[in-house]
């Protein structure tokens, strides 16, 4: 079976996640989309947990643009 995604490699997932909107900033999940306006996207538990969130949101949106 063949897949249309290439795999993705820790310096793409580190290149992605440094260009996405997404990013954690103590235990919160802060966005912005590329205007003036930054905002709490979620909470979470801790910061490990938020830099987790941010990680799978950017790479979600970046297979959705893709």
């Amino acid at each position: 079976m063949q897949t249309i995604f290439e795999p993705i490699t820790d310096k793409k997932i580190k290149e992605i996640n440094k260009e996405g909107w997404y990013w954690a900033q103590g235990s919160e999940v802060m966005a912005n989309y590329g205007d003036t306006d930054t905002f709490t996207f979620c909470m979470c538990r801790n910061n490990q947990e938020a830099k987790k969130v941010a990680k799978a949101i950017n790479l979600i949106e970046h297979l959705e643009d893709n």
